[in-house]
């Protein structure tokens, strides 16, 4: 589903931060400063809810292949439009970060949480992935070339 229908689907069926399995999205962005791969996860503010509201959170966190760099970011609203205004009153450049999230198919992966370094996180939303580990037996170009390519799968869908 796109980021619009994503956004209504979390507010219908109650879907939760804690919630398993996690709304997720998923891109390759190349050389993008806030990392190559973005990981967007889309879920209603427990908080917010327990006390009556409905307010969608929007997380998005980007990072690179065998790197522990990487970069956050949290936007949130009442419903789709509120959530874009949001984003565009951020004093950075959001006018990339809605292209991003506007082209992504969003779909239920059994995730719990994303982790910081992006290969893990990576084999989590798609265990068909080699396994990661921290050894240089891992081969990360081919690890890379096959996460690029089921990103670039689950985005065609729809």
């Amino acid at each position: 589903m796109k980021f619009r229908e994503a956004i209504e689907f979390v507010k219908t069926n109650k879907i939760m931060s804690s919630s398993v399995p996690s709304l997720i999205g998923v891109s390759y962005l190349p050389n993008d400063t806030d990392g190559e791969f973005q990981i967007v996860t889309i879920s209603l503010n427990e908080d917010d809810y327990e006390d009556g509201e409905i307010w969608v959170d929007v997380s998005i966190e980007g990072g690179s292949i065998r790197s522990s760099c990487g970069t956050e970011g949290a936007y949130g609203g009442e419903d789709y439009e509120s959530v874009i205004i949001n984003l565009k009153n951020e004093p950075s450049d959001h006018s990339s970060t809605l292209i991003m999230l506007e082209s992504l198919n969003f779909e239920f992966f059994d995730v719990v949480r994303t982790m910081e370094v992006f290969e893990y996180a990576l084999f989590e939303i798609f265990p068909s992935l080699p396994e990661p580990n921290e050894t240089w037996e891992f081969d990360s170009a081919e690890f890379k070339a096959q996460a690029i390519e089921l990103i670039n799968s689950l985005n065609k869908k729809h």
